[in-house]
């Protein structure tokens, strides 16, 4: 008796497996790194996705040089650009600052982002969208058209 009903419990776990799917990682990572002497870029991001919709991307991105002038200069430019989303709800960043190092760590929730609110602050979102979701492959795209290299 014990003995059977392992057998049914068994095969309805693998009867669940089936048709729920065995759900593929539906992550796409990405990075980019280049170093002329002088000043080192290093990103990497991950990206959660369902079907072609982004749910969710989370990125570190980390300058580093020793023209004191290069990272001054990316500090104000990186300031005033984020700055912005701070106003939009599940658009979450860091950034980090010192005399050789800047660092930005960002974790997007695309799930609940107000697009509208998105679009009017970086327009350039919309390249990027498929009616009302952020698409996994014009995401890849434009990823790997600003040289990060992208395995789904």
């Amino acid at each position: 008796m014990v003995g059977e009903n392992m057998k049914k419990l068994f095969l309805i776990v693998i009867g669940v497996i089936l048709f729920t799917g065995c759900k593929s990682r539906n992550v796409m990572e990405c990075s980019f790194e280049s170093d002329d002497g002088e000043t080192s870029i290093v990103a990497s991001y991950i990206v959660k996705y369902k079907g072609d919709k982004v749910t969710k991307v989370n990125s570190v991105e980390k300058i580093t040089s020793s023209n004191p002038d290069f990272i001054d200069y990316q500090k104000e430019s990186i300031r005033s650009y984020y700055e912005p989303f701070s106003l939009v709800d599940n658009y979450n960043y860091e950034l980090k600052f010192d005399d050789e190092n800047i660092t930005i760590t960002f974790d997007v929730d695309y799930e609940h982002i107000d697009f509208d609110q998105l679009l009017m602050i970086e327009p350039g979102y919309s390249d990027l969208m498929v009616e009302d979701y952020i698409d996994i492959d014009q995401l890849k795209i434009s990823y790997e058209d600003e040289n990060l290299i992208c395995k789904k």
